[in-house]
Order: C-alpha cells, then structure tokens, then sequence
C-alpha cells in the first residue's frame, strides 16, 4: 500500500514538475513612456489626474495607466503595448477642513472628459518614448 502512495504522491509531483515548466510566459512588451500637457482653457489643472486606456483590446480598457497634472500641465505616465489610447480627465474640487485636511470632491468638468466612450482625445503610442500633442480643454 506505500509503494501505491509513494508512485501516487511521485506521479502528482512529476505533472506539477512538468506543469510548472511548460508554463514559462512569453517576455513581457518593454512600456513606452508617454510625455504630455493639458490645459483647460489655457490653464493648468494642477493636481488632475490624467489616464490612457488601451483600445486594441477591452480587458485593457478597464486597466489604464494613471499621471497626475503638475503645475505647468505637463504629465509623463508608461504604457504597452504601443497602439491607440483613449485619454481621460478628471478634475476635482478640493475642499480643505479646519485641521488643514484635504479632500476631493466633484469633478470640475462635470465629468465631461471621463469616460472612455467620450474622452478628452484619442492618442497613437509608438514603441518608445511619445510625445503626445497639446490637449486643450474647454469648461463648456
């Protein structure tokens, strides 16, 4: 009855051995570094948070590669593979409590520029480094 455990437990052991190996994955796609500014209205958002979600797959759409604004509207965030690139926006409103605690609130657009289905602009990523043109955004 052991040596039936013994070549059960052996047999088990050589599949995962076996399993395990087979199971090496392809070298992952370098990320791309994707340079870019953003103004609404001629004015920097500083502190927007900026996201590129991938078009050329749906699983991807859900999964954007997220940059926050700095101060003179410029963003640098890394995205794969190269392909085209929905770019969307949201501005919030900060509120400050008496303790000097920040909080975000609303999005200062309305949530004009937030979603996929009508982003702030559709961008081509090439292998690399991009950089992307001016986006300007509009209040109204």
């Amino acid at each position: 009855m052991f040596s039936e455990i013994r070549l059960a437990l052996a047999s088990c052991l050589g599949v995962a051995l076996f399993s395990l190996a087979g199971c090496s994955s392809a070298p992952e796609e370098p990320w791309n570094t994707v340079f870019g500014t953003i103004k609404v209205d001629g004015v920097a958002p500083t502190g927007a948070t900026v996201r590129l979600h991938y078009l050329g797959d749906p699983v991807k759409i859900n999964q954007p590669q997220i940059a926050q604004v700095n101060a003179d509207g410029s963003f640098t965030l890394a995205v794969r593979p190269p392909g085209e690139y929905a770019v969307t926006f949201f501005w919030p409103e900060i509120s400050t409590k008496s303790n000097d605690e920040k909080t975000e609130g609303a999005d200062r657009l309305k949530s004009k520029y937030d979603r996929v289905e009508k982003p702030a602009a559709t961008v081509k990523v090439n292998a690399g480094e991009t950089k992307l043109p001016a986006i300007d955004l509009k209040r109204r």
